[in-house]
């Protein structure tokens, strides 16, 4: 069997697997750093985060990451950490022979302490295919993470991922 090197990231989030060419199960962990930037992808006045990992584990690369999270105030947080929900999120992982894996978040939620700046969630999303090695690619996958608003749009992720991928 051929095995697939990859890494994802979603949101603020990232992971590495290597996978063949059935259901492989994934379980990886991750970290990550970045920040908020002025686009606004959707024209609903939140901006979009864009963040940058490496990861350990099966594979060693890098890791490109969109998403938007915006105030669910229907929901409440633990010891009165607001609560914030995905709006989108997109993901490309390049591998060392610059094979590209492409990954969306579907549903994810997150806490944020607004003194201390920790926040945790949890999203789940799909791969969508990619290139070379990753053509045709699909999967589903489930992240937890935790990290730090270091203030100025800024923050730091770490994290885990499981799921499986089908190539």
């Amino acid at each position: 069997m051929r095995k697939s090197n990859w890494l994802m990231c979603l949101g603020m989030l990232c992971v590495a697997f290597t996978a063949g060419a059935a259901d492989k199960p994934l379980a990886f962990t991750y970290a990550t750093s970045g920040g908020n930037t002025s686009y606004d992808s959707n024209g609903d006045g939140m901006q979009v985060n864009v963040t940058f990992g490496k990861v350990k584990g099966s594979l060693n690369g890098d890791i490109a990451i969109t998403s938007e999270w915006a105030i669910n105030l229907n929901e409440t947080c633990p010891a009165g950490a607001l609560k914030f929900s995905m709006v989108e999120n997109k993901v490309v992982a390049v591998s060392p022979d610059l094979s590209q894996l492409i990954a969306a978040g579907k549903a994810g939620w997150m806490c944020v302490d607004m003194e201390t700046g920790y926040f945790y969630g949890v999203a789940d999303g799909e791969y969508i295919g990619g290139t070379g090695r990753y053509k045709g690619a699909t999967g589903t996958w489930t992240s937890n993470f935790y990290g730090y608003q270091l203030g100025g749009g800024f923050a730091l992720l770490n994290g885990t991922v499981k799921g499986t991928l089908t190539k």
